[in-house]
């Protein structure tokens, strides 16, 4: 394993509870660059930490995999997604303090304006981490979230002081390759406001690479090393020579047989406008909203009783009408129905 002294390296998630396992793996990762960022997709808990009430699991790090990273030098950690909250406010700033203490840096949270600005030879890359909203701002004022103005804003304003301008984006639709076309409004608007390359997590899956003029769009990084997944996706890198940057996009393939990861260049794809961009087809997750919303015929005429409603369906009613992306296939869903119903 060596480090390139001017690359910068993105990977999607990670998620790991076998440390040892996971430094087996990394060390037979040739894209880890002299700067490398990664989506930390669980918060690093203490011993008072309590779970949150929301749906879905609850996960959790341990600070020996904060160590490790370190050993590898992947020491940018974004903390702007869904499950950075899972223990409440105090796994995040007890992950927060962890971090500082490695003296490590972490994104998306502590400060809504904090960003980081990287020096590479001549150029400064900014790198702004923010998070479509699930149980964030349920249980923390201090992660990041999209709010279209002010995260516009604070990319204006940021785009003023950088040569580079780089925005990964945890959000949209898991297991898909394509979002919707509400997702892709959002990231569009990312590179109108000025930035250079967007980046998107949670799908869990690899997504499209695009070149747009001068700017890229990667829909889904996909897992970089997520125990319990196929652990196959995208990994970003910038090359800075002077004040010239350029960008290269490899597929990262982790074998669970031989514990090894393998790597591809990708093909990207030249579109004239974000417009272009690949949509889902909604039906595809249909069947999977239909389970959803199934679960709440039982409101019918008993809306006075909700005491009676089982916690977790309304944790669940609750994300999917927060969520935007969970909010868009619900309609689509709905509108199916209304359909079916007036034929």
């Amino acid at each position: 394993m060596e480090r390139i002294s001017n690359k910068v390296s993105f990977f999607g998630d990670i998620y790991v509870k076998n440390v040892q396992n996971f430094e087996h793996a990394i060390s037979s990762c040739d894209l880890l660059g002299h700067i490398n960022v990664i989506n930390f997709e669980a918060p690093v808990i203490s011993k008072t930490s309590e779970s949150v009430l929301k749906t879905g699991p609850h996960l959790s790090h341990s600070n020996t995999l904060l160590e490790s990273l370190k050993r590898y030098g992947i020491s940018h950690l974004c903390l702007s997604n869904n499950h950075i909250t899972d223990f409440g406010e105090d796994g995040v700033k007890h992950t927060v303090a962890e971090i500082q203490r490695l003296g490590m840096y972490y994104l998306g949270v502590a400060d809504r304006n904090e960003t980081k600005i990287v020096v590479v030879e001549d150029v400064k890359i900014g790198i702004f981490n923010v998070s479509e909203d699930e149980w964030q701002s349920r249980y923390s004022l201090d992660v990041r979230v999209h709010q279209d103005y002010v995260t516009y804003t604070n990319l204006l304003e940021l785009r003023k002081k950088v040569d580079y301008l780089v925005v990964i984006y945890h959000g949209g639709l898991e297991h898909v390759d394509a979002q919707t076309i509400q997702f892709n409004e959002r990231i569009s608007k990312y590179v109108d406001v000025g930035s250079d390359l967007v980046l998107c997590h949670h799908s869990h899956q690899e997504g499209q690479v695009y070149r747009i003029g001068k700017s890229y769009i990667a829909t889904g990084l996909g897992d970089f090393y997520f125990e319990g997944h196929t652990n196959t996706g995208v990994v970003a890198q910038l090359l800075i020579t002077g004040d010239e940057v350029g960008v290269e996009f490899y597929r990262s393939m982790f074998d669970n047989i031989t514990g090894k990861f393998s790597a591809a260049e990708i093909e990207i794809k030249s579109l004239v406008k974000t417009s272009d961009l690949e949509t889902l087809d909604m039906n595809t997750k249909y069947e999977q909203y239909r389970s959803y919303l199934n679960q709440f015929s039982f409101l019918r005429g008993r809306l006075k009783l909700y005491r009676l409603i089982p916690i977790g369906k309304l944790l669940l009613l609750r994300n999917i009408l927060n969520n935007s992306s969970h909010r868009n296939m619900a309609i689509y869903t709905l509108d199916k129905w209304i359909k079916q119903r007036s034929r």
